[in-house]
């Protein structure tokens, strides 16, 4: 019995989570739209901000997402964009009132 439970018990934990399955389904989307790397412009589609507003951001160090610069361009990882926006919908699932 001890060990049906236990492979039961695995099984289970190497299922994929709701919220892998939600970041995995964001970073396929943020690679159709825009690519692997999200140049400003793209950041700021995504965010709902100017392209300046973002690059302020970044400039005074309290953009939420890593970002890097590649021959002169500066760019953030589509897996860091997606996982920002799961934080985001998390923090706002957290703080909603109850209906």
């Amino acid at each position: 019995m001890r060990h049906r439970m236990r492979g039961r018990r695995e099984q289970y934990e190497q299922q994929p989570r709701i919220n892998d399955v939600s970041n995995l389904l964001a970073q396929a989307y943020l690679i159709e739209r825009y690519g692997l790397r999200l140049n400003i412009e793209h950041l700021a589609e995504v965010l709902g901000m100017s392209a300046g507003a973002v690059r302020n951001q970044i400039s005074e160090d309290r953009f939420p997402i890593p970002t890097y610069v590649d021959q002169g361009k500066r760019f953030a990882d589509h897996r860091d964009v997606a996982e920002y926006l799961d934080q985001v919908r998390e923090r706002a699932k957290s703080t909603r009132a109850p209906a």
